[in-house]
């Protein structure tokens, strides 16, 4: 027979085990319309994200840098370009500086809820968090929009994605 102590601690640890899956944790989502993209992955406020992506008419790399805020924003903080050309492009006022990794636009800090851009074979666009990449242009045929946004999940959705056998969120 099972002493009324072990019962106790029995249902003491459910409900701690059960209260630490209800625990949030902040997510980046990417996602489309119709399903071709849909990955995610865990991130830290304060962490940089940052958008990787071909510029399509003068070449090399764009790297747009966001930083996780607390209010579930993503704040650009830094724009890097590989030519001077690119650069210009995208400058905000006309003021581009050459930095070890490039030419660094000087753009204003900007916050926004979500991001909307468009996916293709041409942009080659992917996602560096940390150590991570993660290639979102292989999720599609030609080009579709995606959409990136901050979430807070349960810990528990996070675990139980983490044995999705398609890989997904």
């Amino acid at each position: 027979m099972i002493s009324p102590r072990a019962i106790a601690g029995l249902v003491l640890a459910i409900v701690l085990v059960a209260g630490a899956g209800l625990i949030p944790v902040t997510v980046l989502r990417v996602s489309s319309p119709g399903g071709e993209i849909a990955t995610c992955a865990s991130v830290r406020r304060g962490e940089a994200v940052t958008l990787v992506f071909r510029n399509s008419m003068f070449g090399g790399d764009v790297r747009e840098t966001f930083e996780v805020a607390g209010d579930r924003s993503l704040l650009r903080t830094r724009v890097v370009t590989d030519n001077a050309a690119s650069a210009e492009y995208y400058a905000w006022d006309g003021r581009v500086e050459p930095v070890a990794d490039g030419f660094q636009v000087m753009v204003p800090l900007q916050a926004h809820a979500e991001l909307t851009i468009r996916v293709d074979q041409v942009g080659r666009h992917r996602l560096r968090i940390g150590d991570r990449e993660i290639a979102l242009f292989p999720m599609v045929q030609g080009s579709a929009p995606a959409r990136l946004h901050i979430a807070r999940e349960p810990l528990i959705s996070r675990l139980a994605g983490a044995f999705d056998p398609d890989g997904e969120c």
